[in-house]
């Protein structure tokens, strides 16, 4: 595959489509919202997170951005996994509403 190519669908889609189902090292649910529009942070979407670290469903959820960091440089949050939202009863429609 051509490299260019692939790095510019990449960064048309992003690494996780919108409407991913994606778990956080908070322990946090997220859906992708959109991709992130920072240059190289195609793997650093724009997440509605629908879930508190306990597991709480928060509805409408909040926007957060996965390229912020803390104040010593780290990430605040990043993509563990990847998890399949009927599997958790989530209707992802609901959140774009």
């Amino acid at each position: 595959m051509d490299p260019v190519v692939v790095k510019a669908f990449v960064s048309l889609l992003g690494v996780y489509p919108v409407g991913t189902c994606v778990v956080l090292d908070t322990m946090e649910l997220g859906i992708v919202e959109r991709v992130n529009p920072v240059p190289d942070m195609g793997a650093r979407p724009i997440v509605r997170s629908i879930s508190d670290r306990t597991g709480q469903v928060q509805f409408p959820g909040k926007s957060v951005d996965l390229a912020d960091r803390t104040l010593d440089g780290r990430y605040a949050r990043s993509v563990i996994k990847v998890v399949e939202a009927e599997r958790l009863g989530i209707r992802v429609g609901d959140y774009f509403v």
